[in-house]
């Protein structure tokens, strides 16, 4: 959902939301004419119980907690973009007390990327147009 607006700034929330993963967030930016233009996301993630038979390198089922900021800029060209972005994770995952527990561990992770984005043009199945009736006789 994104927040009327008047201004090159920009605001929204939004929820992301799967059967293991849920995470609210907000996001705000400030954009120029063309679209490009600096942005940030702030979710705070919290994923379901991760089971140790899934093979994720823990020795106990898991449920990860944080807060996942993001700071990213948005380049326009030709008919699409690029963002380049620096995102992270800071928060913990509670260890059952089947492994020792309860206790925290702490999560941290920070990461850099791209995406690219692009706008097609025309439609990729084309529709054909509605047909006019036939003359009545």
């Amino acid at each position: 959902m994104q927040l009327p607006t008047s201004s090159s700034w920009a605001a929204g929330a939004g929820v992301l939301l799967s059967p293991m993963h849920l995470m609210p967030y907000v996001q705000a930016g400030r954009v120029d004419a063309e679209g490009s233009g600096f942005y940030t996301t702030q979710g705070f993630a919290v994923l379901a119980p991760r089971s140790k038979e899934w093979d994720i390198d823990e020795e106990a089922e898991v449920a990860p907690r944080y807060w996942a900021p993001t700071l990213a800029y948005r380049a326009t060209h030709g008919g699409g973009a690029v963002h380049l972005y620096v995102s992270g994770a800071l928060g913990w995952m509670d260890i059952p007390a089947s492994h020792g527990g309860p206790r925290r561990e702490p999560v941290r992770l920070l990461m850099a990327g791209l995406s690219f984005e692009a706008h097609i043009r025309g439609s990729i199945a084309p529709i054909p147009p509605p047909q006019p009736p036939p003359p009545t006789p």
